[in-house]
């Protein structure tokens, strides 16, 4: 989780300006794998903050950060972790951030942490009881429709399943896609996984409803891993792509490709170039007009695991075919 000197550094800077102030700051973590709705549960809760201050600190596995610049209330606080797991990698940054928050005045009500989709939100949360702040509770988003799935997955099956069984609240999405009975068998098998972790509804999920974190850390029986097999690349457009033609390229199965998502500008059938939103999760593909922002470039970040997808040889290969 880094070095000691980087925690130290943040722990000293968060006692100096909580000195002579009562209470701690609470820190909700918020993870879940590649795609299973974080951010979409993040605006939401920022939507209905009713007049709470709530520090947002988004950690991106990727050159350049996505879901923070789709984090949409502006009044909160975003603050960017990029290129890697905060839990392994960016520990350091992360006690950092957390500092730059706590020297905020006047204080915020909340601190919400959003994990990359491959990172351990558990190992992430322990930097949440620097002084001055406490863990609130580690939230894992599953995707109904795909969790089980994934949970048996070669390559993605451990990741998947240490999130959960580190949950202290497990919030489902995409409800709308199972029927009851389907979600009872869900219910039950997510409760073999994690049978600390009380199971809420995306869209009745409260912040900071819990008290203190206390556990699900006892319950996670996986054993603790690097996670090696996830890389990543990113893809600058300099030219706009054509949309057919994208979409033609993501509907087929790329070997070893998780997620892809970014900014993208796009020639429709009319014509006209817009920038899109768009999202990859296996072979499902969302495109929605988008405006980026000012300091974002037209790039896509692919995220996908060994040794199937070379990060390496990969943006190549999507030049040769989007870029010529």
């Amino acid at each position: 989780m880094g070095n000691g000197v980087g925690r130290n550094q943040a722990a000293k800077s968060i006692v100096r300006v909580r000195s002579g102030v009562d209470g701690t700051v609470g820190v909700t973590t918020i993870g879940g794998y590649l795609g299973a709705g974080k951010t979409t549960l993040i605006n939401r809760l920022l939507r209905d903050a009713t007049g709470r201050r709530i520090a947002v600190l988004v950690n991106d596995f990727g050159g350049i950060n996505i879901d923070a610049a789709l984090i949409q209330e502006r009044s909160s606080t975003t603050i960017s972790l990029t290129n890697g797991c905060a839990c392994c990698v960016l520990g350091d940054e992360l006690a950092l951030a957390f500092a730059s928050v706590a020297e905020t005045t006047p204080p915020f009500d909340h601190v919400v942490v959003e994990a990359s989709g491959v990172a351990d939100p558990r190992r992430m949360a322990e930097w949440a009881h620097l002084p001055g702040l406490h863990s609130a509770e580690v939230v894992v988003v599953a995707d109904v429709s795909s969790v089980r799935e994934r949970s048996v997955d070669r390559y993605v099956g451990s990741t998947v399943r240490r999130q959960l069984a580190g949950a202290d609240r497990i919030v489902l999405s995409r409800l709308d896609v199972v029927s009851s009975s389907d979600l009872v068998e869900l219910k039950k098998w997510i409760s073999e996984i994690a049978p600390h972790a009380v199971v809420r509804d995306s869209r009745t999920y409260v912040l900071g409803e819990s008290a203190a974190s206390t556990t699900a850390l006892a319950s996670n029986t996986i054993p603790a891993e690097d996670h090696v097999p996830f890389v990543q690349c990113t893809v600058e457009l300099r030219n706009p792509v054509d949309l057919n033609r994208l979409l033609a390229y993501f509907a087929s199965p790329q070997p070893g490709l998780a997620r892809a998502k970014g900014f993208v500008d796009v020639v429709g059938v009319d014509g006209i170039t817009e920038c899109h939103l768009l999202q990859v999760v296996g072979q499902e593909v969302a495109l929605t007009q988008s405006l980026r922002p000012a300091d974002q470039a037209a790039a896509i970040v692919f995220i996908g695991h060994r040794p199937d997808f070379d990060p390496d040889l990969f943006p190549q290969r999507f030049h040769a075919e989007f870029c010529t």
